[in-house]
Formats: structure tokens, C-alpha cells, sequence
């Protein structure tokens, strides 16, 4: 379930390959399912307009992507919802949950899991 005013969720598979890094792991994985869960460099950083992050879920389960700024308020919940294993990745317009643009800054994100 989607949270109003949340992005949608892309599966890795449906978006174009970006982060060099990530790709390592994904390709090192081959087919497998993830072993457990990690979250990717966001890319471009820094950014303008937009960034996506790149996040890998373990096992199926809840997942919150949430964003924070430098002292650790909540800006964005970017992901609240139950997924399958796998990769995937979502853009963040730079924009808070009520859709207004943040200040440029510092800003930090988390990933939470039921493994992570």
C-alpha cells in the first residue's frame, strides 16, 4: 500500500542502470534473491532537480525509506510498504511530504527493514 503523495516504487529491472556500484553487486548476485538488506549511493549527488536511491530488500517483508535533514527531522517517507525481495529504486524531487521544495542542504536518508 502507497502512502498519499508518495512516489511509486520502480523495480530495479525497470529502470536504466546508473549506479556503477550497485551494478557490481546486482551483477555479482546474478539471479539469486538478495541475502539481506542494502541501500545504494544516491545518484546524482549532489543533485538538481532529482536523485535516485537505490535500495535492495532482503527478504519480503515492510520497508520504510524515509528522508531526514542534518539535524535529523523527517522531510519525506519516500517508501511505506510491504515489497518483495529484490532491487529496487526511487526518485526524490527534492520536495518535503506536503510536496514543497526543501532548502539546498545536507540531507540523509534511512532504510528500514525487517533484516535491516
Amino acid at each position: 500500500m502507497l502512502l498519499d503523495g508518495c512516489p511509486p516504487v520502480v523495480p530495479r529491472k525497470a529502470v536504466r542502470r546508473t549506479l556503477d556500484r550497485f551494478e557490481a553487486q546486482v551483477a555479482a548476485a546474478g539471479d539469486r534473491l538478495p541475502a539481506r538488506s542494502a541501500l545504494g549511493a544516491a545518484y546524482p549527488n549532489p543533485f538538481n532537480p532529482a536523485t535516485q536511491i537505490a535500495f535492495r530488500v532482503g527478504s519480503a517483508g515492510p520497508v520504510r525509506l524515509a528522508v531526514h535533514d542534518a539535524a535529523g527531522r523527517l522531510v519525506r517517507v519516500m517508501v511505506a510498504e510491504a515489497l518483495a525481495a529484490g532491487d529496487y529504486v526511487v526518485a526524490w524531487q527534492g520536495d518535503d511530504d506536503a510536496g514543497r521544495r526543501v532548502a539546498s542542504g545536507v540531507y540523509f536518508y534511512r532504510l528500514e527493514t525487517k533484516d535491516h
